[in-house]
């Protein structure tokens, strides 16, 4: 039987590679301006762990051509850099701080909670580099980057002030991804989504812990009819009766025949006593449930641009976007009728709400045999997302997304394997705005500065210490898009050398590709 011996005998020597890179010679930095190869950069891994096997492909083909354009007698550029990685970092040292002192971020000042979140970059940084150096790569290390460094955070704030003023940039209370257990907004693309059967359980976080909480169920819900002399109830499907008590009214679609005559009537809030009215919005579906959709805006997206639209046209209410009864912990806020509920987890309450309707002949359980639906969840935590209503920074990115497509179909960008332009042709067929902000203490705090007085937002990149900075900082992905900018010489020099292409993995197409072309 043959042995394999634990180390190979080849005379390829980890020693020697890194005493090679140790001992040779830099780029001059004048000799950038007059490059004559491939401008190009390492897509910068996160701080957050070791290198994985996708960075060591990466590295291997972009070393390639590196080299390549060194045996033309060229003079490439290659920039290696990492990646401050905001929600990410701040999870694992939040994870580290509770496993090795049982301290919470919330026990520590910003200061502290940060420079714990330094200590983890430069430990993992040491690391990364020690990896890739030990794979042999031609890099030129004096072109380092790190998305935190004053070169960037310069470029971050300016890059933001800029296009605040050319109209990209707003604050608004729009619809957002809400995690509670990060306590903060995330992006969609944190969001994955959990294919469940009726009745399955998920195991999500609970205040340190770990439970089950079935999902996949639905209910229908008798909303009693007021001053109606032919009807006494209508009924509502929905998956989430705990947050009946945020209910501001209920919609059918204008062609559904069956509720023609309710149109305009009010109904009572089972939970809160509270009159409703019915209205009319044509992106509820007649054969979904009862074809009749309870509004709660605070608490979901599609209710938020009916109820939206409804108040435009004069139909509800401006007040009504003020109602909600879940809090930024998934906790329950009620103030009036069943406020023994007031400070229960959603969940929890979710099941009490049941009971308690049940219990007076306003609820069943109509989940049919098969029924199939999506959760949202928070891949960084895996907590249930709970959609919010808040008042954040976005980028309206509609028109950028627009440019992007047109510059495909002309070929002026292209993108290999070709298939891959469709599927960045469906990401930017998204014209939502982008939310900016998150609730974190590590990443580029928002250069913004609210004015009591005047009760208005100043963005500048200046120092302001008359009036209270956002706390808040900028999705990770803002300071990533402008690496390629900034590598080039932003915003010193207003027309950024280009980079000659982009190596990278399929699964960042959709953000960190599309807001680099931005």
């Amino acid at each position: 039987m043959l042995r394999l011996r634990r180390y190979s005998s080849t005379s390829y020597s980890v020693e020697s590679v890194l005493k090679h890179v140790r001992n040779k010679k830099p780029i001059q930095d004048k000799e950038i301006e007059d490059y004559s190869g491939v401008r190009m950069l390492l897509p910068p891994p996160n701080v957050t762990g070791k290198l994985h096997l996708g960075h060591g492909l990466t590295i291997t083909i972009q070393d390639t051509l590196n080299r390549l354009s060194r045996l033309r007698g060229e003079k490439p550029i290659w920039f290696p850099g990492l990646d401050h990685a905001g929600i990410s970092v701040q999870s694992v040292v939040e994870k580290e701080l509770w496993k090795g002192s049982n301290l919470k971020r919330i026990h520590l000042s910003r200061e502290h909670f940060v420079g714990e979140c330094n200590k983890w970059k430069d430990l993992k940084t040491e690391q990364i580099s020690s990896q890739i150096k030990k794979m042999g790569a031609a890099i030129d290390w004096s072109h380092q980057y790190y998305t935190m460094d004053d070169t960037f955070s310069s470029g971050v704030g300016k890059a933001f002030v800029q296009l605040h003023q050319d109209g990209y940039i707003f604050r608004d209370k729009r619809m957002i991804n809400w995690c509670p257990t990060l306590q903060s907004s995330i992006s969609d693309q944190e969001v994955s989504t959990i294919s469940v059967t009726a009745g399955d359980s998920i195991t999500i976080p609970s205040n340190g812990i770990k439970r089950n909480v079935k999902f996949g169920r639905l209910f229908k819900v008798k909303y009693e009819l007021a001053d109606c002399s032919f009807q006494k109830f209508v009924q509502v499907e929905t998956s989430r009766p705990e947050t009946i008590f945020a209910d501001v009214a209920l919609a059918v679609n204008p062609s559904d025949d069956r509720y023609t005559k309710l149109i305009g009537l009010d109904v009572i809030n089972p939970l809160t006593g509270k009159r409703m009215k019915i209205v009319t919005n044509e992106e509820v579906k007649i054969e979904f449930g009862t074809g009749v959709l309870k509004l709660t805006p605070n608490h979901s997206q599609i209710d938020f641009k009916i109820v939206t639209k409804c108040i435009e046209e004069g139909v509800l209410s401006k007040d009504l976007m003020s109602i909600n009864c879940i809090d930024e912990q998934g906790k329950m806020v009620i103030t009036s009728n069943h406020s023994s509920l007031n400070g229960l987890d959603r969940f929890e309450a979710r099941e009490q709400v049941i009971n308690l309707l049940s219990s007076q002949d306003k609820l069943i359980e109509s989940t049919k045999q098969g029924y199939k639906t999506e959760i949202p969840v928070c891949e960084r935590s895996g907590d249930v997302i709970e959609p919010v209503l808040k008042e954040q920074w976005f980028m309206r990115t509609a028109s950028l997304h627009q440019q992007i497509k047109e510059h495909l179909k002309k070929g002026n960008l292209r993108i290999f394997p070709e298939f891959h332009k469709e599927n960045l042709n469906q990401w930017l067929n998204n014209e939502d705005p982008w939310c900016l902000s998150r609730q974190l203490w590590w990443g580029h705090q928002i250069p913004a500065y609210f004015d009591a007085d005047s009760n208005k937002w100043i963005v500048t990149d200046q120092e302001n210490k008359v009036n209270k900075r956002d706390e808040d900082v900028l999705d990770t992905w803002f300071s990533s898009g402008l690496i390629p900018a900034i590598l080039g010489g932003w915003p010193t020099n207003k027309k950024p050398l280009q980079m000659s292409f982009l190596e990278t993995g399929h699964d960042i197409l959709g953000f960190w590709v599309s807001y680099r072309l931005y």
